[in-house]
């Protein structure tokens, strides 16, 4: 007789985290060393349910070493965290002088409790002073709505941020990108929010910084290819969002935007961006009307 689903949650042998197969061939956590991805799921074993965790190598090293003391240590520890951090599957914030580690994409990944509730050990990135309340080991329901907290990590790109300035996204950008970039950018993903959730991006909620960060973290990736010719990565970010948003792909914030985004590049760069779509440098389209490419769902 199967066990009743009403019933208590089994925690015993700790928190509940889902794997998806499609790992196996995901672009990122296949540039990382076998020891690396070994450990990033351990990562995942720690991680509160906002994808957040403790960034000190040795206290991270203690609270996923288990019976491998020998090959997990702090040094082992912060190889294997800045090769998650070179290929965009983690980040780093720091509250109160302590560093932290996001993985990135986590929420999208892995399903709230049956209360719809997330249990977070560790402060949010990009905290405001002052702006928590509450058991800090409670939050709510993840699904973000307008007027929301931002304690709330929803907005925290996983698309590999650079951190710049007091806080991601609000520094000087990196070397290649322009103003005039950033601002494509957030009127494209505008767009899209407003499509998608109603209302443009919220910058002064620090809705902009994935977009920013987004930027700065691909400007230096190879070039791709559209009509024959090479192009930078980072200027086809909004012809990227605009082909996400007529697809009708879900927004859900700007986090999640800036990794599907990234994702289709990625996928633009193996394949070549069909340059017979007419899609210019503002976005818009020509008189061709050739198939779109198949976007998929956000990889790790």
């Amino acid at each position: 007789m199967s066990k009743s689903l009403t019933g208590p949650v089994d925690l015993t042998r700790g928190s509940y985290r889902r794997v998806y197969a499609g790992f196996i061939a995901g672009k990122r956590i296949c540039k990382l060393s076998m020891l690396a991805e070994a450990f990033f799921w351990r990562l995942h074993a720690v991680a509160d349910d906002f994808g957040n965790c403790v960034g000190d190598p040795a206290l991270l090293a203690q609270q996923t070493a288990g019976r491998r003391t020998e090959e997990i240590t702090a040094v082992t520890v912060k190889a294997w965290v800045a090769e998650f951090i070179a290929v965009g599957l983690v980040t780093e914030y720091v509250h109160d002088g302590d560093p932290y580690l996001h993985i990135a994409g986590f929420e999208e990944a892995q399903p709230a409790g049956r209360n719809g509730r997330r249990a977070r050990r560790c402060p949010a990135p990009e905290c405001e002073d002052g702006a928590s309340s509450g058991n800090p080991a409670e939050s709510g329901a993840s699904e973000p709505h307008h007027n929301h907290d931002h304690n709330q990590d929803h907005d925290h790109a996983s698309a590999g941020l650079r951190v710049g300035g007091d806080k991601p996204g609000d520094g000087p950008p990196a070397q290649g990108v322009t103003p005039t970039h950033r601002k494509a950018a957030r009127e494209a993903c505008d767009a899209w929010s407003n499509k998608s959730r109603g209302y443009p991006i919220d910058a002064t909620a620090g809705e902009h910084r994935p977009i920013h960060n987004l930027l700065d973290a691909i400007v230096d990736d190879p070039p791709i290819v559209r009509a024959g010719e090479q192009v930078k990565r980072h200027l086809l970010v909004p012809q990227a969002m605009q082909v996400l948003m007529r697809k009708g792909t879900d927004f859900k914030s700007p986090a999640y935007a800036a990794s599907a985004t990234r994702n289709l590049l990625d996928e633009w760069a193996v394949k070549g961006m069909p340059g017979a779509w007419g899609v210019g440098d503002s976005g818009t389209r020509g008189s061709s009307r050739q198939p779109r490419p198949r976007v998929g769902a956000v990889e790790i």
